[in-house]
């Protein structure tokens, strides 16, 4: 019997702070990635949403390497950044 619902898998995350310094954004770009591979998590989409960076650190850019972690956030949980 097929189910006439479609399930969506969803991760969303939300203030990531990527440009502040301290030891919990740190912490967080180091485990999320690795939480999600070990937890096998598969998602069919990753939102992000809201301080994807600190507007008041210096400086103030998005970076590459802000792109490359929401990258590895998507590769992570099975997804690509499309």
């Amino acid at each position: 019997m097929h189910s006439k619902y479609l399930m969506l898998r969803w991760l969303h995350i939300s203030d990531l702070h990527l440009n502040s310094k301290g030891a919990s954004t740190a912490m967080l770009r180091d485990e999320l990635p690795r939480y999600l591979r070990e937890q096998g998590m598969r998602c069919d989409y990753v939102f992000c949403t809201c301080d994807i960076r600190t507007a008041n650190e210096k400086p103030n850019d998005y970076t590459d390497e802000m792109a490359d972690f929401l990258r590895e956030v998507c590769d992570a949980a099975g997804t690509t950044t499309e």
